[in-house]
């Protein structure tokens, strides 16, 4: 294309302050893009190609900003004027900047070769008309409203171009665009609004092109919408990648002695480790959809992030890229179990703390303080949410929530950090948490994303999901079953006939009393199976250390059990739901399961002698009932994963060293029956660029209809409470916003979720935006927490 122009000639225009933000954010989107190692060969576009789109973007983004009334809105003093101002339709800048973005990049790329290259102005009218939202669907962009809302659209277009000084319009592109091209697009705008309004058709002959297409157009979005934002603040983030060290991890096993194991289980470890860290030097770079299947309780996380650093170490080597690290996991708990194990080894070999430019947490009730090792003042509450949601840092650990929201989803906040995303290191911790549903369209979506983008995913399990095939997927450990044959820690035991919660109960009672020194573990599919059960075990067992977990308890109170059962091994019987599994890093010696896929199961036996102890554990699969079996509550009596599950466990007794091919066989008979029409609708929605729609992409389906209450169970949490009502008597947004953050991470350590029939009852309110319930009300348990109602 040649586009050389230095946006640095805009500086002969007399509106400074456009003209700056116009060159500032320009230049930014081109350097950001150049940066970045791509390849979108397969669709006939270069790296200096989309370095051009998204200059352009960044050029033409606020090209509406000069109308004269934006000018007058943007001068006006008085507020309500100013109110009224905005609400004008010639005030909108983004539309008229959208249609000059559309005539660019037309002239750009209409000799280019490559099958999206008409696409490519279409996705920029989208991008820049929708740089203050959320992206719409395309064909519905492109058709407008109908033939009279079309009309006075284009009568608005015409006002503003008629209130532009022309000659400072030429100033302000002088060097940039030819002056022919300004006066072109001036006189022309009626057949240019017409020209984009007749463009459906273009969609539907490049429809096999719209995954790639619309991939493409995220990543453009995310890096103006970045680069506009961070423009306006001023918050221009600068990276330090060396001081994340490569050898970290190695340093802090050192450190601890590791590296010389005493024991049968922790030399397993080691030569896991030592195989995984040997794979990060000779794997093949173009290879980059990775697997990671090690056995519960062999060191995971470790070698995870020993892998990924040493491999980002190699990329940089070879490639001369600066690569992020994304740890990405299903629940909370395990973000902060996880992250602490990397901070422990930041601050045991660095001897301080990590900053947040070096690692950050991001999820609701991560802290909001940001700070970093180049800027000695703190940031304010706003400019540190801003740093943070920006993924302004070197690993970041988060949810798979957070993660694949951000990367396949039209919301403008979210896609901020999408190209953050480009020339990563993911890992995808406890990937069996994926919906077998969606199984098709992430294999499709990341497989495109990982090809243009030179992004990792390593996909970190005890039970690798068929998202893809092994020709597919690269194996961190080539042969993982050796070590499940080690790992022979625990016996399962499938009992598939209906058992009712009393007999369940005189059997867990009598092995208790059997074996009162024993810790145990009983997990449940629902909120009130688990408190049913607690309480039944709380009158038979009063001397018993009992301990509860479920959503049910404050986020706050819930993992202050999770560390307490974590760290010790004193007798103890944790009554749970199915919170607990996934990579929650505790040990006992017998566990209860309520019938569940066998990646459930798996998970849950995964905390039943996990340290390897003499005698090996039992794990006791039950089918509890009440008028209808509990697990249908949660999947359904034909679930093709509990129908799979319950074919596959056709005997009396699985050791775990068969556990591999348990899974294996289980997985094999999902992918056979499993439907894809949820994955297809996604991926069609995609590929017509029909971006509004993919709000159906929902990772977590809700069940039910929800409502926050927040939770008094302390005089801590009254005065917090206290502040939160005063700050929302606050009239002035930002000023409530700001004082929100403030108390942001306390106020939602205390707050559960219910269903939406207790409205009423936990007090909710239009003002608050929550519930409200303290302990004085007999609503929460300090022990049991929420307590259910069962008639509603």
């Amino acid at each position: 294309m040649g586009i050389t122009s230095s946006s640095s000639k805009l500086l002969s225009h007399p509106d400074k302050l456009l003209r700056t933000h116009l060159s500032n954010v320009s230049d930014r989107c081109r350097e950001t893009v150049e940066n970045l190692h791509v390849d979108l060969s397969r669709v006939g576009l270069t790296r200096s190609d989309l370095a051009d789109i998204c200059w352009i973007l960044g050029i033409c983004h606020d090209f509406g900003k000069a109308t004269s009334f934006f000018q007058e809105y943007l001068n006006e003093k008085d507020e309500g004027k100013k109110a009224h101002l905005k609400n004008k339709p010639e005030t909108n800048h983004a539309h008229l900047s959208s249609l000059f973005t559309y005539k660019q990049l037309k002239t750009r790329f209409t000799e280019s070769e490559s099958p999206v290259s008409q696409l490519i102005p279409l996705m920029g009218y989208e991008i820049v008309r929708r740089h203050h939202g959320n992206l719409e669907n395309l064909s519905s962009e492109l058709l407008g409203r109908g033939a009279a809302e079309n009309h006075v659209e284009l009568s608005v277009f015409k006002k503003q171009i008629k209130s532009i000084n022309t000659e400072n319009l030429i100033n302000l592109y002088l060097g940039i665009f030819p002056q022919d091209e300004i006066h072109d697009f001036i006189i022309n705008i009626d057949q240019i609004y017409e020209e984009i309004r007749k463009s459906c058709r273009v969609l539907r002959r490049t429809r096999r092109y719209g995954l790639d297409a619309s991939i493409i157009c995220l990543f453009c979005f995310s890096v103006l919408i970045c680069m506009d934002k961070e423009d306006a603040s001023g918050l221009i983030p600068s990276r330090k990648p060396e001081e994340l060290q490569f050898d970290l991890i190695d340093k802090y096993r050192n450190i601890l002695g590791y590296d010389k194991p005493d024991t049968a289980l922790n030399k397993i470890r080691n030569s896991i480790y030592l195989r995984a860290q040997e794979k990060a030097e000779n794997i093949n770079l173009d290879n980059r959809i990775i697997s990671l299947n090690m056995p519960t309780g062999s060191g995971k996380t470790l070698t995870g992030l020993n892998f990924a650093l040493r491999l980002r170490e190699r990329i940089k080597r070879e490639k001369k890229v600066d690569t992020r690290i994304i740890y990405s996991v299903s629940f909370i708990s395990i973000i902060d179990q996880n992250s602490r194990v990397f901070e422990e080894a930041y601050e045991t070999v660095n001897k301080i703390p990590p900053k947040s430019n070096i690692m950050l947490k991001h999820h609701h009730l991560a802290d909001v303080l940001y700070d970093s090792t180049e800027n000695e003042s703190d940031y304010d509450l706003n400019d540190s949410l801003f740093m943070i949601e920006g993924w302004n840092s070197e690993i970041i650990f988060t949810t798979f929530i957070q993660f694949f929201h951000s990367i396949l989803t039209n919301r403008n906040r979210a896609l901020r950090k999408l190209h953050r995303v480009v020339n990563s290191i993911v890992l995808l911790d406890e990937v069996q948490s994926i919906p077998h549903e969606y199984w098709l369209l992430l294999r499709d979506y990341l497989k495109t994303f990982s090809e243009f983008f030179q992004t990792y995913f390593i996909f970190m399990t005890a039970t690798m999901p068929y998202i893809f095939s092994d020709k597919e997927i690269s194996k961190i450990i080539d042969d993982p079953t050796q070590y499940y044959g080690f790992f022979d820690r625990v016996d399962l035991h499938p009992r598939l006939e209906e058992l009712n919660i009393t007999d369940y109960l005189t059997e867990v009672v009598e092995r208790v009393k059997k074996a009162p020194d024993k810790r145990y573990l009983l997990v449940h599919n629902t909120v009130k199976c688990s408190q049913e059960v607690y309480r039944n075990l709380r009158e038979q067992l009063p001397e018993a250390n009992l301990v509860y977990l479920s959503t049910m308890v404050t986020p706050k109170e819930r993992l202050k059990r999770i560390k307490t059962i974590r760290g010790n091994r004193e007798p103890a019987i944790v009554v749970s739901t199915q919170l607990i599994e996934a990579g929650v890093d505790i040990d006992v010696d017998t566990v209860y399961r309520d019938l569940a896929p066998i990646d459930s199961i798996i998970q849950a036996s995964g905390r039943c002698n996990r340290n390897f102890n003499k005698k090996k554990g039992d794990v006791f699969l039950v089918k509890l009932m009440d008028k209808k079996p509990f697990f249908s509550y949660i999947y359904s009596i034909t679930s093709i994963l509990i129908t799979r599950t319950i074919k596959v466990l056709n005997e009396a007794l699985f050791p775990e060293a068969g556990f591999k091919h348990l899974v294996d066989r289980y997985y094999t008979e999902v992918e056979q029956g499993m439907s894809n029409d949820k994955a297809r609708k996604v991926l069609e929605f995609i590929q017509e660029m029909k971006f509004e729609e993919l709000k159906v992409f929902k990772l977590i389906e809700n069940d039910y209809p929800k409502i926050d209450v927040f939770i008094e169970d302390s005089l801590e949490a009254a005065d917090i409470w206290e502040k939160y009502k005063a700050i929302k008597e606050i009239k002035n947004w930002k000023e409530r916003r700001t004082c929100f953050l403030g108390i942001k991470q306390d106020f939602l350590e205390h707050i559960i979720s219910v269903p939406e029939a207790y409205i009423k009852i936990v007090g909710w309110s239009a003002l608050t935006g929550v519930g409200y319930v303290s302990l004085k009300e007999g609503l929460y348990d300090e022990e049991l927490g929420f307590i259910r109602d069962d008639s509603i």
